[in-house]
């Protein structure tokens, strides 16, 4: 048995030794596994949303798109080669030749920045079954654009045979540049779509909300300009967007996706989707154009001086010399804080100093590119340079303290 006659005692004693009668039957009794269902750790709560003020503020303005150009004038190089096209084989001189004598064999071209920009060889937006035109007039883009767009509302026919027409307001005047009452819709790029109703669709924008808005066909609308189309924004309202999120879940959409393009859900600083006031009645969709942008990268200075482009893009002053400020970073800044004080962009403050992120370190200093206002000459330079109130015709940033238009 145990050498030591004590050890089993003091096993005992501790509950470190079986007795022998016991650790036999222990031995030829079967042995069972319990299994035992742990319910998962509740999830953490989600993050209360940031107040309005914060969160979704920045694209605030007194029109309906005339937003401040933070997130709104996005010149952020897209991943990947040019795209592939015989016509970006031409040299400069090339297609200066062309632009003389032959302009539409180079196809759609969207000159400068959608808040300073131009149009040449537009497309305008044809009429059709699955849409209206509210204003034919201001509806032309690039053929990029126009094919997206009709795919798009087609994709939501495919899917909801015999909805209604959907109302398409303005895209770009004929040859780009300022188009009243908003900021951008200067380049061919920028589509606002009315929102799919559950009543007769009116002929024009209306306030959509709960009650009227038809959720389905409206989702199959954003969503095929996300999946199918090349885009770099929509704005849409704020409450409009919560109730798209909601039944996008509802649906079955993949959450973290919907975190990534959603702004309200408050997940993703940089969402495609944002609020900008004035899309409670319709939403305003940015395409990209990879060929359309990158020939009017190419021809911005080679358009012929007399050409309606060349004067479109000469009246939105996109080749306007740049300044830039020294601003010394301080606890609080972000690029967004700096890009609305110094009336610029995001994308410009990056490009100015090489930022590849939107971080900012405290206590450096960063260069802040500004527009040089061209000085007066003549009678005008002995003027007084008080600042004058403008008129709503006199330019993009006019309508800024006034009510919107009338459309």
């Amino acid at each position: 048995m145990y050498r030591w006659p004590l050890l089993p005692a003091l096993l005992a004693l501790y509950g470190c030794a079986v007795p022998p009668a016991k650790a036999a039957s222990r031995a030829a009794a079967p042995v069972v596994v319990a299994t035992v269902t742990v319910p998962p750790p509740a999830s953490p709560a989600p993050p209360a949303a940031p107040p309005a003020d914060e969160a979704l503020g920045t694209m605030d303005d007194d029109v309906d798109d005339g937003q401040d150009e933070v997130f709104a004038d996005s010149e952020e190089p897209v991943p990947g080669a040019p795209p592939k096209s015989p016509t970006l084989t031409l040299s400069d001189a090339e297609i200066r030749e062309r632009l003389k004598k032959d302009p539409t064999s180079l196809g759609s071209i969207s000159v400068g920045r959608t808040s300073a920009g131009a149009l040449v060889n537009g497309m305008q937006m044809p009429r059709g079954d699955h849409w209206d035109l509210t204003a034919p007039s201001c509806a032309w883009g690039t053929k990029e654009t126009v094919e997206s767009l009709t795919h798009v509302i087609d994709k939501v026919n495919e899917q909801f045979p015999g909805s209604q027409p959907v109302q398409i307001g303005h895209i770009s005047a004929k040859d780009g540049g300022h188009l009243s009452p908003h900021v951008s819709h200067q380049a061919g790029r920028d589509v606002d779509v009315g929102y799919y109703y559950r009543t007769i669709n009116p002929h024009g924008f209306a306030n959509a909300n709960d009650g009227n808005l038809d959720y389905p066909r409206t989702w199959a609308l954003v969503r095929a300009a996300l999946k199918d189309a090349d885009v770099e924004w929509i704005f849409i309202d704020t409450a409009i967007q919560r109730g798209l999120a909601q039944y996008a879940v509802s649906v079955g959409e993949d959450a973290a996706w919907l975190d990534d393009i959603f702004q309200v859900r408050g997940k993703n600083g940089r969402s495609i989707i944002r609020h900008a006031k004035g899309h409670g009645t319709h939403l305003h969709i940015r395409f990209h154009n990879p060929l359309a942008e990158e020939l009017g990268r190419r021809c911005a200075f080679l358009l012929p001086p007399r050409s309606p482009s060349a004067h479109a893009l000469a009246s939105s002053k996109v080749l306007a010399a740049t300044s830039y400020a020294q601003h010394r970073a301080r606890n609080g800044d972000t690029l967004v804080v700096l890009a609305k004080r110094y009336g610029t962009t995001i994308e410009e403050i990056q490009r100015a100093n090489g930022l590849k992120s939107i971080a900012l370190k405290q206590g450096v200093v960063y260069r802040i590119p500004q527009k040089i206002a061209a000085k007066p000459a003549g009678r005008a330079a002995a003027r007084s340079t008080a600042p004058q109130r403008r008129s709503a015709a006199s330019g993009p940033g006019a309508s800024r303290g006034q009510a919107a238009p009338r459309r």
